[in-house]
């Protein structure tokens, strides 16, 4: 039996060159790369539930409360690393407009576990998948 082809989202708010945090939903899990990197990005890797609880929080602006696996942090003026606490690092790197545009597409619903479909390579039907729309500060 063949596996289903692994279907990679980034932010509909991304910009023209398309770099930005990259989420799939796999059978599993749900994984995240970095877009800059392609196939080439370590893939970090998070159970379903793990995953909507740290979306929801983002989504509510409420990462001060959140306790989870999904670490996001800013490193520098610019930019921001983003690792699965308690697992030995790769880590990945994105700038300050990478993690806007992602941190706008979890608030559009476009990173929930609905949205990303059920892992069968399908993905779901995300608000705003596609759109050109601007990007507003989170």
């Amino acid at each position: 039996m063949n596996e289903p082809e692994i279907v990679w989202r980034k932010s509909s708010f991304s910009g023209p060159t398309g770099e930005c945090v990259e989420v799939a939903r796999a059978a599993d899990a749900v994984l995240v790369r970095d877009s800059k990197r392609g196939a080439e990005s370590p893939v970090l890797r998070y159970t379903g539930d793990e995953w909507q609880v740290y979306v929801d929080a983002l989504a509510a602006e409420q990462l001060g409360t959140y306790c989870g696996p999904v670490i996001l942090v800013r490193f520098d003026e610019d930019w921001w690393e983003m690792w699965r606490d308690g697992a030995p690092r790769p880590s990945l790197t994105f700038f300050d407009g990478e993690v806007a545009a992602f941190v706008a597409g979890v608030r559009n619903g476009e990173f929930t576990l609905e949205a990303l479909g059920a892992g069968d390579g399908r993905g779901g039907d995300a608000p705003g998948s596609g759109s050109d729309a601007a990007l507003s500060a989170p």
